[in-house]
């Protein structure tokens, strides 16, 4: 049984919910508890988004009795692998360095260190697993491709605003442009793509596609009038401004051909989902995902742009 502890805003939600399947996969577990109570003692105060993907038959919500036992479970596992001085070491070294933790933590029956982005989940005998990190790599979907597109397919019904969009999406060469702000002006870690990248990245997507429309998305309203009012590019775009909830704004986004992505796991998601002919689709993606860090997210076929 595999207990994933969810944070982080709808993208983050997603890796770890791949991450929980490569476990799955790895150590043939039945049953994934999805525990969403961590979010509100979080910083950013995210939402659980995942129930509103059709999911797999194996996923179920914590209710919070679960949820309270299963925080108890992971808590005991923890103190008995760390120690409580551990755990204080642990807590204050995660900003610097996890390594020196990541041995005892792989013996015990915990997935947590962020270092095994790039390689696969190792096996645990435990009966119950642990699931408390990011697990952002650009591997996260090799070998159950099809089970994570099925996983992360929308079953909310879309509204008739939305679906009026999705016609107009799939009646052009659409490409999907996506300016990440909101909380990124707000934390100086994350770099924001600035209009040298876009404008860059729209003058080749005319060279290279034929009749493109470019779809522009952003984090609300006030982002997207930032955009329309602060961009100017020669190219017909049309603004997305519906106030959409985030599932519904990734399924519009994943119905487009191309895509010029920020460094959100957002938009990497809806160009790794979207249902394009992977030769066919492009994606131009910034050189720089996270300032400071040499985290590397975009694949090999994707066009990489300075930002």
């Amino acid at each position: 049984m595999i207990h994933l502890i969810t944070k982080g805003g709808m993208g983050n939600q997603m890796f770890q919910y791949a991450f929980a399947l490569q476990v799955k996969k790895v150590n043939g577990d039945k049953r994934i508890w999805l525990n969403g109570f961590y979010h509100p003692f979080s910083k950013d105060k995210r939402k659980p988004s995942l129930y509103h993907f059709c999911l797999t038959e194996h996923a179920r919500n914590c209710s919070l009795l679960r949820a309270c036992y299963l925080m108890g479970r992971f808590a005991f596992t923890l103190m008995r692998t760390l120690g409580l001085k551990g755990i204080k070491s642990f807590i204050k070294a995660r900003k610097r360095t996890q390594v020196q933790y990541e041995k005892q933590l792989c013996q015990a029956d915990i997935y947590l260190i962020d270092s095994a982005w790039n390689v696969p989940p190792i096996e645990k005998s435990a009966a119950l697993k642990h699931l408390f990190s990011y697990f952002q790599s650009p591997n996260i979907v090799a070998g159950i491709e099809e089970e994570v597109r099925a996983a992360f397919t929308v079953k909310t019904p879309a509204s008739q605003a939305n679906q009026e969009m999705l016609r107009q999406i799939q009646s052009h060469n659409a490409v999907c442009m996506h300016v990440r702000r909101g909380d990124y002006s707000k934390h100086p870690q994350f770099q924001i793509c600035n209009e040298a990248y876009y404008r860059e990245a729209v003058k080749q997507a005319l060279e290279t596609l034929e009749n493109p429309v470019f779809f522009v998305f952003s984090t609300g309203h006030e982002d997207v009038e930032w955009v329309r009012q602060h961009y100017r590019f020669d190219a017909d775009l049309r603004f997305v401004d519906l106030d959409n909830p985030d599932y519904e704004e990734l399924r519009l986004m994943m119905a487009c051909k191309h895509f010029i992505i920020s460094n959100s796991t957002f938009s990497w998601w809806a160009a790794v989902l979207s249902a394009a002919a992977g030769s066919e689709k492009v994606v131009w993606a910034p050189t720089v995902w996270l300032k400071g860090s040499q985290l590397k997210m975009t694949l090999d076929s994707w066009r990489l742009i300075e930002a």
